[in-house]
């Protein structure tokens, strides 16, 4: 049997999709496959540069690419999909960069005067993510990245950190990445308290209620809590009142600060391993030693494979061998299968009028049931909620629950509680006081939703961080396995996914729960709409670029040192070769004035691969002297404003006051001529620079440039950095 021809298949499919069971079929279907097949049907038949695909199109689209671009590019090949480079024109479009983004809270506000009381109501995540350190020049938005960036202001430092702001719901399920910055290490306190402040006013200005804050406890996050709720306790202060609670205000809005429990229950495990605890638990001083866990883990038994313990081993026990990043190996330790069998071992267990385990190790277990209980009662989620019914503390906070009483409790527990060295010394950690703060704000948290809100079933994991993990995780796996994007990857990855629910929420391994939480749809439209014009930044120029004979070198002296005159003319010939092709073509006049007609230059002639036959591109020596007067000016720019806004429009700048191009005789083709060759000579030292500049930040070149700053800055980085 014959196939049938291309003609014949196209009306079967066209026939197919306009056939009513065929439009049943695809009602069964998710909206990713529905939109995915009519795709097919509609531009199968259409030439490859007369394909047309809509915004949801583009959408799905651009979550396989970012899966995996290799991947991607195979299904090209047998199904039709836009263009890779029509996806990175369409995430570019958004003008997404550091600091609070205009066009993305106008989006956001439209969807926010759709949504009731209860669904406003959000709570604001903010976290650093680890960054490569690395240099990249976009063209499109004229800056070089790799710098210290708060959105108002770059500084001319290393950055190798991204503080990315987050709101996730807290009545209802939905979670959106709103702002990030770059930093070095971790952000100054006041400067992070500011954008807070600024986030959060921006967030009340588009309807949203942010009623809480969570973040971890690294020290500068507590420093910038404390400075918030200091600087409010001075504005009542000044008004002769007291203010009572743990909180802050902003704009008159009271705003509650948590700390992330996973993070926290993880500080008391890593206090403990070297630590020795003592808390007063039901009126019962109690001593936990790290020592107990480890006897249990040595002694865990084992019948034919089958151990009592199965999920112990030595990554939750070994203290070189645990991994403390990860929550796991923290509340798997503190389960109340170890704290129940460790005291079974220790107690009830009897061998020659013996238990397994010192007696005292029932002390210890009676401490890992008491974390066991407080993380289930500020971990509960509706999702597998009815699978673990027998732990009620996993449940919502209501009315007739138990989690405030059980709070009220715990908290006499952490004031009762002492870390004590092997020494003898006795201390209260930063991990104790952020918990016993946690517990008080979460008791007036739920008070307030209850009696200002009228909510009276919340989930607790609504406030933790597991949704900014998630979208960390998101952008480590975001197209390939890349653990410290750089600055630039990470903007890429930042907006994809901050319209993008189809990329995993929650990555293999990944540090948290899966979050559940779905992005907002309205903000893809930031792709499509008219965004909101940024106001230009003046131009203020330097007067030493234009004025100061120390930048020029001047030809002459170049051509002495034939090192420097070969790589000078052969650039400029791809320069102009470039130019030509773009530009004026055959053009005798342009040919004339810009090219050496005589051919003298003998370092390109050299090059040629057949004597007898010229193929490289000769330049005029004007050209030459031009291209040499450039060089020097945008070097020297580069190398004392590299982290400047529009530094290619500012070197254009300078280059319209320090040249004539008299050279340049053809009137047609002048003003095109100019404006090309100046575009392409700045790209290419721009991107030339940058990647010298990653050369020394990793160490495979030293040879810099001694007096270009920011190289000396990377070397010394290199240096401090570099495994011995």
């Amino acid at each position: 049997k014959t196939k049938d021809n291309y003609a014949t298949r196209l009306k079967k499919a066209l026939k197919l999709s306009e056939n009513q069971a065929f439009q049943n079929a695809l009602k069964k279907f998710t909206t990713i496959a529905m939109t995915f097949i009519m795709m097919q049907f509609r531009e199968c038949h259409k030439n490859k540069m007369g394909r047309r695909f809509n915004k949801n199109e583009k959408i799905m689209a651009l979550s396989l690419y970012k899966q995996s671009p290799k991947a991607y590019r195979w299904l090209r090949k047998m199904f039709v999909l836009p263009a890779p480079v029509t996806l990175s024109r369409m995430v570019s479009s958004a003008g997404i960069k550091p600091g609070i983004n205009e066009n993305l809270f106008t989006q956001l506000g439209k969807r926010v005067q759709k949504m009731n009381d209860a669904q406003k109501l959000c709570v604001l995540l903010f976290d650093e993510m680890a960054l490569s350190p690395h240099f990249d020049y976009n063209k499109k938005t004229d800056r070089i990245s790799g710098f210290v960036n708060n959105g108002k202001r770059v500084t001319r430092v290393i950055a190798n950190h991204a503080l990315v702001f987050m709101i996730r719901g807290a009545f209802v399920n939905y979670k959106q990445p709103i702002a990030y910055t770059f930093c070095s290490g971790s952000t100054h306190k006041e400067e992070l308290a500011v954008q807070i402040e600024e986030i959060i006013k921006k967030l009340h200005s588009i309807g949203l209620k942010v009623i809480a804050t969570v973040c971890d406890q690294g020290s500068s996050n507590v420093s910038a809590i404390n400075w918030l709720k200091e600087k409010t306790k001075a504005k009542y202060l000044r008004k002769n009142e007291e203010y009572k609670n743990n909180t802050f205000e902003v704009e008159n809005n009271e705003v509650i600060p948590l700390y992330d429990p996973p993070h926290l229950i993880k500080g008391i495990r890593n206090n403990l391993l070297t630590k020795d605890l003592k808390c007063t638990i039901k009126n019962e001083e109690k001593l936990a030693k790290w020592d107990h866990m480890m006897k249990l883990y040595d002694e865990n038994p084992a019948f034919q494979g089958i151990r009592i313990l199965p999920k112990l081993t030595e990554n939750h026990v070994i203290p070189n061998k645990i991994m403390k990043m990860k929550v796991k190996c923290a509340t798997q330790v503190f389960s109340r299968s170890v704290a129940v069998n460790m005291g079974y071992l220790a107690v009830y267990y009897i061998v020659s009028e013996k238990g397994i385990l010192a007696k005292e190790s029932k002390e210890t277990a009676e401490v890992i049931l008491f974390f066991d209980e407080l993380f289930d009662s500020v971990n509960g989620s509706y999702y597998g909620s009815k699978k673990k019914s027998w732990k009620p503390l996993l449940g919502p906070v209501t009315p007739t629950s138990s989690h405030q009483k059980y709070w009220t409790d715990a908290r006499k527990v952490f004031k009762s509680m002492k870390f004590y060295t092997k020494n003898g010394k006795s201390g209260v950690v930063p991990s104790i006081t952020n918990w016993l703060q946690t517990l008080e704000n979460l008791d007036l948290l739920m008070k307030k939703l209850a009696t200002e809100h009228n909510l009276t079933s919340i989930w607790i994991r609504h406030f933790n961080q597991d949704p900014l993990e998630n979208f960390f995780g998101c952008v480590r796996s975001h197209g390939v396995r890349n653990v410290n994007p750089t600055c630039a990857g990470f903007e890429v990855a930042f907006a994809a996914l901050l319209i993008n629910n189809l990329s995993s929420n929650h990555s293999p391994g990944a540090n948290c729960e899966k979050d559940k939480c779905v992005n907002i749809k309205s903000l893809r439209n930031i792709f499509f709409e008219n965004r909101v014009a940024s106001s230009p930044v003046p131009t203020e120029i330097d007067f030493r670029h234009i004025t100061s004979d120390d930048i020029i070198v001047g030809i002459e002296l170049k051509k002495n040192n034939p090192k420097v005159i070969a790589q000078l003319e052969y650039v400029a010939g791809y320069v102009l070769r470039k130019t030509k092709t773009k530009v004026f073509k055959n053009c005798p006049n342009c040919n004339n004035c810009l090219f050496n007609n005589i051919k003298e230059i003998t370092n390109i002639a050299v090059k040629e691969y057949k004597k007898e036959k010229k193929l490289l591109t000769y330049p005029a020596t004007e050209l030459v002297a031009s291209f040499s007067d450039m060089q020097d000016v945008i070097i020297d720019i580069i190398k004392f404003n590299a982290a400047m806004p529009n530094i290619k429009n500012y070197i254009k700048t300078v280059f319209c006051m320090i040249n004539n191009y008299n050279y340049i005789t053809c009137q047609m083709h002048k003003k095109d001529v100019i404006m090309y060759m100046e575009d392409l000579i700045c790209n290419f030292f721009l991107f030339n620079w940058c990647k010298d500049t990653n050369r020394v930040l990793k160490g495979s070149r030293t040879d810099y440039d001694k007096n270009d700053e920011v190289q000396k800055m990377c070397y010394d980085y290199y240096i401090k950095r570099r495994r011995n």
